[in-house]
């Protein structure tokens, strides 16, 4: 099958094009973006156009040149710097996506998997146990806005087009590639593998990890279905941790690692939603997450240590550093 993969050069989308690779996929990756380092071995396997998805013409011109059978639609601004320039957002974010639903509905693509994310729920009232898709979207931020018009933008064309489309929903992912987003837990992992010491404040607001070939398996699950019978799939790990605790984990498998732990006054909330329920995509496409939290710290850690030369620990990212 031949899939193109809008922002496949970052974080999801590199190990997206990893698995479909992997799995006899010709794959485009249409970027702003230089390839990630995780696709080195396979970049002599994959198309790299690059091309913005705000521009309809040069996005029109990349699907009608590949002829894909089907799209991954990951390309986006996200959650910080969804915040601090959100026009920015809603052109990259919606007027992006919209570009890609029309140019692949003219051109007769039969299916667009598009990123959405948790953040579209916002506000979930307090008495709601498990986050699930039936779960009203309250979003609390512009990408979270951005992202609910997404999802509200592919079911017209999934409802009034017959294009095949659904948004995945994915919690805070871990993994190689991240470089952008809220990196804190990026930033532990590194500092533990670069030996470096950093401050961590020991908050312990529960937040929700999935690792991040588990998210790219989602996509890839959805874009090579036989059928698409619902609009929307959240996907998480199910399981919460906190600061504190993600610290402990990566002290399993770095037993050397030292961090500062910093007492917090006043605890702003790092993620205000309650652990993720899966069944519809379990029950849809058999997807399941395959990574703990611990395992997924022991995943990333060991690719950073295979991996030298395509990373480095940079404090600049570190959101609570004071030096």
């Amino acid at each position: 099958m031949r899939i193109l993969v809008t922002g496949g050069n970052g974080f999801i989308g590199a190990h997206v094009i990893g698995q479909l690779v992997a799995n006899g996929h010709v794959v485009s990756s249409f970027d702003v973006s230089e390839p990630s380092p995780v696709v080195e071995s396979i970049e002599d396997e994959v198309s790299f156009v690059s091309g913005d998805v705000t521009d309809p013409v040069e996005v029109y011109d990349a699907i009608a040149r590949f002829e894909p059978d089907r799209i991954v639609h990951l390309a986006g601004l996200l959650g910080h710097a969804s915040q601090a320039r959100p026009r920015a957002a809603f052109s990259v974010n919606v007027d992006g996506t919209f570009n890609v639903l029309e140019a692949a509905d003219g051109l007769g693509v039969d299916r667009v998997i598009a990123a959405s994310s948790a953040a579209v729920y916002g506000d979930v009232s307090s008495d709601v146990d498990r986050l699930d898709e039936t779960v009203p979207r309250r979003p609390t931020s512009v990408y979270g806005l951005t992202k609910q018009v997404v999802e509200d933008i592919g079911s017209v064309y999934r409802d009034q087009r017959g294009l095949q489309f659904t948004a995945i929903e994915p919690v805070h992912g871990l993994g190689p590639g991240r470089r952008r987003g809220n990196l804190q837990d990026v930033s532990i992992v590194k500092a533990a593998v670069a030996g470096e010491r950093i401050p961590v404040p020991a908050r312990s607001n529960p937040f929700e990890i999935v690792y991040v070939e588990d998210e790219a398996r989602a996509f890839v699950d959805a874009a090579l279905a036989d059928d698409l019978p619902n609009d929307r799939y959240l996907i998480g790990s199910g399981e919460r941790t906190t600061l504190v605790d993600f610290v402990d984990a990566v002290r399993e498998h770095v037993p050397n690692a030292t961090f500062e732990l910093e007492p917090v006054e006043n605890e702003d909330r790092l993620s205000g939603l309650p652990p993720s329920n899966t069944t519809r995509i379990r029950g849809d496409f058999g997807w399941r997450p395959e990574y703990t939290i611990s395992e997924a710290i022991g995943a990333y850690v060991s690719w950073l240590r295979d991996n030298p030369s395509s990373w480095e620990f940079d404090r600049d990212v570190v959101p609570w550093s004071t030096e």
